[in-house]
């Protein structure tokens, strides 16, 4: 079955009640602890989130794995409203560029003492000559659709993954946030995030529930307060790994949804963006990634990001972009051009603008597929100096739909 956006609240609304109920009648669904998981990479620094039901104190230890001292750091505790559980992130700075480190926590609780397993990772490095990644988006809650894409995915494919939005639907506070925990920990193991950093970009459905602010206490992004209201969480980053450097930015709600909550969010990053826009790096590719696509051959695209963003990103000279949202896959070809029309209805449904749109693509953009087995895909990107490759991988099957390479 195809969950078109006819009936994915109905099956979205069955599936977290049905989990939901079932976590109420066996809490030990979820471990005391989930993670160790990576967050924030970069060439000197990398953070590690951890989350804990009844630690009193984390330790972080971590070494190079050839060479080096032992150093030792305690990470910053948050408890998160509303649930019994803490979140501790390590900062693990004054690191070296693409270095191998080992690490692994100790905590503490009333009557015992634990300790994670040693795992590793590698710093990013801007000098590097090749990266791999690999991008997820519209889950929606859904860990058996990423385990299907997972079967597809070698562990030589990334390095890193991105969650393109849209992997939480409307993420609910209800039974301690059991439902948006118990997600975050199979993405986290699926993902293999304890070695591999797992980065977030935010979607429409996750700023919406009763957990929607609280999701940002969650991850570690360079300019994120997770305590800042919704509104004014900043999740935009830019990320520069060997030869591409990666530009993430928040779309927030689709259409016109509480405007006034994301229409300042999206002037905020526009000044961000024409910041960034003038700072030197020494990145081949330039990649642009959001939830909502900046341009669509449909309704599916965000029309507020598109008209404030464009003249900052077309100075920024992007060679791809990356979305999801339409829940249907799709390569637009840079240069074409659509006439797009939002009828008064579906302005009304969407709480949008009726009009007609002219669009004009300026870059190849490639759009996901949705949470369906039978309609999920995974990004593999690998890049050089010289190259950039994109593989769009189907769930179901392992097929590549489609194959976009960019040469310099």
């Amino acid at each position: 079955m195809i969950y078109r956006r006819s009936n994915l609240w109905k099956v979205a609304t069955l599936l977290v009640v049905g989990i939901s109920a079932s976590w109420t009648a066996a809490e030990t669904d979820l471990p005391e602890t989930i993670g160790p998981y990576l967050q924030h990479p970069g060439t000197d620094r990398m953070t590690v989130c951890f989350l804990t039901r009844h630690a009193e104190y984390v330790e972080a230890h971590y070494q190079p794995t050839v060479g080096g001292q032992r150093r030792r750091v305690q990470p910053a505790a948050q408890a998160i409203d509303g649930t019994p559980w803490t979140v501790w992130k390590a900062a693990l700075t004054d690191l070296e560029p693409d270095t191998a480190y080992a690490y692994e926590l100790v905590y503490r609780t009333s009557d015992r003492q634990g300790q994670t397993p040693s795992l590793r990772f590698r710093t990013l490095s801007e000098e590097s000559e090749t990266v791999k990644a690999a991008f997820f988006n519209d889950l929606h809650s859904r860990p058996d659709t990423l385990k299907a894409l997972m079967e597809h995915v070698e562990p030589e494919d990334f390095e890193f993954s991105v969650l393109m939005g849209d992997c939480w639907q409307d993420p609910s506070s209800a039974n301690g946030a059991e439902a948006v925990l118990a997600v975050l920990n199979a993405y986290v193991r699926l993902l293999k995030a304890g070695e591999k950093p797992m980065l977030y970009i935010r979607g429409n459905h996750e700023v919406r529930g009763t957990f929607a602010a609280s999701m940002a206490f969650l991850f570690d992004l360079p300019m994120l307060d997770p305590t800042a209201a919704l509104g004014e969480q900043a999740h935009q980053f830019a990320l520069t790994a060997g030869p591409i450097r990666l530009i993430a930015l928040d779309t927030g709600e689709d259409f016109d949804k509480r405007a006034d909550l994301f229409e300042p969010m999206r002037r905020r990053q526009a000044g961000w963006l024409k910041r960034i826009g003038s700072t030197d790096h020494a990145a081949t590719w330039q990649i642009l990634a959001t939830h909502q696509p900046l341009y669509n051959n449909n309704i599916w695209y965000s029309e507020a990001s598109r008209v404030l963003w464009e003249p900052m990103l077309t100075e920024t000279e992007i060679d791809i972009a990356l979305a999801g949202h339409d829940h249907r896959w799709k390569h637009l070809p840079a240069g074409e051009r659509f006439e797009v029309t939002l009828s008064r209805e579906d302005a009304k449904r969407h709480i949008g603008t009726a009009g007609v749109f002219s669009l004009h693509v300026p870059w190849p953009i490639l759009i996901g597929g949705g949470p369906a087995v039978d309609e999920a895909t995974v990004m593999l990107l690998s890049a050089d100096k010289k190259t950039l490759q994109i593989r769009l991988l189907a769930a179901a099957d392992g097929k590549t739909l489609t194959e976009i390479t960019l040469n310099k």
